[in-house]
């Protein structure tokens, strides 16, 4: 199997989708999933279980090109286990709440890796949802003179937060 299918199975609870040449699996319509596990999947590279406010066991390992894992269910403290190791191209798992999710010994994953709350993967850029409430003090060049929005300079947007973003607008 390379795709797998499971949007009219809504009353689904146990999928094991171990040693499977799976490129996509859509869990989007699965809301009542409690555990969800797959071992071996070589060609998997995202796993989006946003939509599973029921899951309370998740365990992928040993996926050799699984890039980013999306488990904000808005519920990660339902999870008994949580275990995301030995997928060596990894960059981002998200989570409701990073530090919960680090501290929690029965979340798993390899040493040097943490739990985020945002992060930018290769297959998809995730907004910080804390910069939603960010406020800009001020705009200025290159030279550091407070200006306002010019399209084709880069500028430093100077945040209350203490944040700097440096930004480009192409017209």
């Amino acid at each position: 199997m390379t795709d797998l299918d499971l949007s009219d199975n809504i009353s689904l609870e146990f999928l094991f989708v171990d040693y499977n040449p799976l490129y996509t699996l859509n869990l989007s319509d699965n809301s009542n999933l409690k555990v969800l596990q797959g071992v071996f999947l070589p060609d998997l590279i995202l796993l989006d279980v946003k939509n599973n406010q029921n899951s309370q066991r998740l365990s992928f390992s040993y996926n050799s090109n699984l890039i980013k894992v999306d488990a904000r269910n808005g519920n990660n403290t339902n999870f008994n286990v949580f275990s995301v190791t030995d997928n060596p191209n990894l960059e981002c798992v998200l989570v409701d709440d990073s530090v919960y999710a680090n501290s929690d010994t029965s979340w798993y994953i390899d040493i040097g890796f943490s739990f985020r709350e945002y992060c930018v993967s290769s297959v998809g850029f995730e907004e910080n949802p804390k910069e939603k409430d960010k406020v800009l003090l001020r705009i200025i060049d290159i030279l550091g003179r407070e200006t306002n929005p010019v399209p084709n300079v880069l500028l430093f947007y100077l945040y209350k937060d203490g944040t700097v973003e440096k930004k480009l607008i192409i017209e």
